[in-house]
């Protein structure tokens, strides 16, 4: 399960890969680097929530079009396994969780419904998903 997940060509074209706040330091151009040299999820369930407000473009500027690169990195992401649903919380920015709790639980259950039963996720459109405040991606769209 993941929410608004930040891939590592974000990092590494807007922070040369480290994160650094007043609380945590997070190395992630050498966290990403060990991920990448991993194998893919293969067919282990997945479910990608991403922000549903777009990413202004004045927020970041060495990016042209911030929210096109954003939400092509997330169906890469969600591509990386066989099992897996891209949705875009409709109306949350990168706080997802706390701007819509009952999605990320209704995403969470999915996970583990699929995961006890050794299916794969069902297609976004039959879950509670879209109920819940979200729009089902096709990851495999361009």
């Amino acid at each position: 399960m993941l929410i608004d997940a930040t891939p590592e060509q974000w990092i590494q074209k807007l922070f040369s890969g480290r994160l650094e706040s007043p609380d945590e330091v997070m190395d992630a151009g050498a966290a990403a680097a060990e991920l990448a040299a991993g194998p893919s999820l293969g067919s282990r369930p997945l479910v990608d929530l991403t922000h549903g407000i777009p990413i202004s473009p004045s927020d970041v500027p060495q990016i042209p079009d911030p929210e096109g690169f954003w939400l092509g990195l997330q169906k890469a992401i969600a591509r990386d396994s066989s099992s897996s649903i891209l949705a875009r919380a409709d109306d949350a920015d990168h706080g997802i969780p706390q701007e819509n709790p009952q999605l990320v639980a209704g995403a969470i259950r999915t996970v583990v419904t699929a995961v006890r039963s050794s299916e794969p996720v069902p297609p976004c459109a039959q879950t509670p998903l879209p109920g819940l405040g979200a729009t089902c991606l096709d990851p495999t769209a361009p």
